[in-house]
């Protein structure tokens, strides 16, 4: 008994070895993969459920902003995750407003 259960750890190690090296050879950007990479544009769009076209344009200009340099993927980031927490229904009244203060008291200007 104790043989035949020393067997089969060895087959699931084996196994196991097998599957990760396998997922380690793939790459994480090919259509076929389902981790794909998105941009912060579409990061912002979908996760603050933008609808109406002055939302999509503050996105736009925050992602822009983060392009430039002149305002820090932090705190874009932050108020992201924040506004979710508060509000996963319409987040992206809780993101602008937390965006505007955040970036003011860190000295950044988003108009």
């Amino acid at each position: 008994m104790a043989k035949v259960l020393a067997r089969a750890a060895c087959v699931l190690i084996l196994c196991g070895g097998v599957a990760v090296s396998a997922l380690a050879q793939t790459s994480p950007a090919t259509k076929s993969s389902p981790y794909v990479q998105i941009t912060l544009r579409q990061q912002l769009e979908k996760g603050l459920k933008c609808r109406r076209p002055i939302e999509f344009q503050f996105v736009d200009h925050v992602a822009d902003l983060v392009d430039q340099g002149k305002l820090p993927i932090d705190i874009v980031n932050k108020c992201f995750d924040w506004s979710r927490q508060k509000n996963s229904f319409r987040p992206y009244v809780y993101f602008r407003r937390s965006l505007t203060i955040l970036a003011e008291k860190s000295g950044f200007a988003i108009n």
